[in-house]
């Protein structure tokens, strides 16, 4: 019966996705994403031209022609279960939702047998499919000797072009649910009068930073300011803009461990020793301030220990060992910095670093 209805609509072995359905032009779309029922000049029914003919020399089962399409658009596409359509009728008339996982595949696999190249074709399953069934479908198909199977999941997707008016409209509104929960605004804490916590000295490639992280009443880092030894210039503007944007960070609810993640390791131009180990730049400095403030009692950094045991290392040790390790770029050991007010390369005269575009100079 499937191969002789899917013969009849000339979809190749599909089964009718729907003996009728909904459709609605762009405006009509527009109105179920906006919550609203489309008009009637936004609606149109599409319905199997067989099943059309079937029905009006039946005189539409006693209803009217619109009310039966809706009716069966309603059904999930299907004529099963529709009183009003007798049941010798319903039989001959299966949508794809009729047909059942394995007779999809054992259909497939039919065609499959006599065809060299493999054979296109959809496995419809229902919204209520589990990872299980879909898991024995693909296995099923194997063992059936199928050479590619295509599983569709009724619902999977935000919006379908092929479904019936409840399913519209309930897959849009989800739809709009989850964009509301995905881009919900994060809840800013407002700032106490007063907070404490800690100033740290680092040393950079720039000269001295200052970091202090404030905690909030349970001693969590809450927000965190940077100054350095030079007071002004870009380099300054930069570590206030990373330290307001951390605080900000903080004060929403993510993690300390997060923005330490995605500061840490951040390379600059200039890269120094410290008591904490290689500093690449200003924000690696900042997190490496906030992993310590964070996990204050431990003797050594975790976070950043497998990036030192490589790094750390001078460039003349690194070559005496194995050929796996590679020696630091020149750029990150600082022979050919840049200049941290213009960005332009600094040149050495006279045992300084100095920038004969701006007239910074290091050791000033």
């Amino acid at each position: 019966t499937i191969a002789i209805c899917a013969a009849l609509q000339g979809s190749g072995i599909e089964p009718f996705f729907s003996i009728a359905y909904i459709r609605y032009n762009a405006q009509g779309i527009d109105q179920l994403k906006e919550g609203k029922t489309p008009s009637d000049e936004h609606t149109f029914f599409e319905y199997n031209k067989l099943f059309g003919e079937v029905a009006k020399k039946n005189n539409f089962f006693g209803l009217k022609e619109k009310e039966l399409w809706k009716k069966i658009s309603e059904n999930h596409g299907s004529v099963r279960g529709i009183k009003e359509i007798p049941e010798h009728i319903q039989k001959v008339f299966c949508s794809s939702y009729d047909v059942t996982t394995e007779y999809h595949i054992m259909q497939q696999a039919a065609f499959q047998r006599h065809t060299d190249n493999a054979v296109s074709k959809t496995i419809n399953m229902p919204n209520s499919a589990t990872i299980e069934d879909v898991w024995n479908a693909y296995f099923f198909a194997y063992k059936q000797g199928v050479k590619g199977v295509t599983i569709y999941r009724d619902g999977s997707k935000s919006f379908q072009v092929l479904s019936n008016t409840n399913q519209v409209k309930t897959e849009t509104k989800t739809a709009d649910d989850n964009l509301k929960k995905k881009f919900i605004a994060a809840t800013v804490r407002s700032r106490p009068e007063e907070v404490s916590g800690t100033t740290y000295k680092i040393k950079t490639g720039y000269g001295s930073l200052f970091v202090t992280v404030n905690n909030d009443e349970d001693g969590a880092p809450f927000e965190i300011f940077a100054t350095t030894g030079k007071t002004g210039g870009v380099l300054a503007a930069k570590a206030e803009a990373i330290c307001r944007l951390i605080s900000l960070n903080l004060r929403a609810g993510i993690s300390a461990d997060e923005i330490i993640e995605q500061l840490k390791g951040i390379r600059g131009p200039m890269p120094t020793w410290s008591k904490y180990g290689v500093v690449f730049s200003i924000p690696d400095a900042i997190a490496k301030i906030l992993a310590v403030h964070i996990n204050r009692g431990q003797t050594s950094l975790e976070q950043f220990a497998g990036e030192e045991k490589q790094t750390a290392l001078p460039i003349s040790k690194q070559a005496t060992e194995n050929t796996k390790k590679q020696p630091l770029a020149i750029a990150d050991v600082g022979e050919i910095p840049e200049c941290p007010d213009c960005r332009n390369i600094l040149q050495f005269g006279e045992g300084c670093a100095v920038c004969h575009f701006c007239g910074y100079s290091k050791c000033s």
